[in-house]
């Protein structure tokens, strides 16, 4: 196998099982929201207007929560440069340069998680969850940067 150079900038979005799953739940939630509202303001009138009026209200949050998932889905990305990794999301991007992570920390938890922690305490962990076929660029970027350890996350509490 030839291993070729790293190319930056790399882009990952959602892919695969992780998107369908993801869409898919988004898209229950949207349209159990839409039925249950018009179920509870349209056809069943044996409920007292107040009670109508609070369970539409929890159908409208569902409906917004499942657009929300979809449209984070669709939009989010994580884009690696050379010298730094950049997390898009629907409302914002936040970047965190190379040289100023500390560590990381892998966690699998359904996917693979990786935690970045930043040399500044002011600074909160960049939580990077892999929904997305990796390749020789991103394994090589993860590789460069080293694990933390117990100490280190105690020495991070106490400061």
């Amino acid at each position: 196998m030839t291993s070729r150079a790293p190319s930056y900038p790399a882009s990952y979005k959602y892919r695969g099982f992780w998107l369908i799953l993801s869409v898919l739940v988004g898209l229950a939630m949207g349209l159990g929201g839409v039925a249950a509202l018009l179920y509870t303001l349209i056809i069943d009138q044996s409920l007292p207007l107040q009670r109508r009026l609070i369970f539409g209200a929890f159908c409208i949050g569902d409906i917004a929560l499942g657009s929300y998932f979809v449209a984070y889905v669709m939009k989010a990305r994580l884009v690696l440069y050379a010298d730094a990794i950049e997390d898009r999301g629907l409302f914002g991007t936040r970047r965190l340069p190379r040289s100023e992570i500390a560590g990381k920390m892998v966690m699998f938890s359904g996917c693979q998680t990786i935690f970045l922690y930043p040399k500044s305490r002011s600074q909160r962990k960049m939580t990077v969850q892999v929904v997305f076929p990796t390749d020789q660029t991103f394994d090589a970027w993860m590789a460069d940067i080293p694990p933390i350890d117990a100490g280190y996350l105690r020495a991070r509490w106490r400061r």
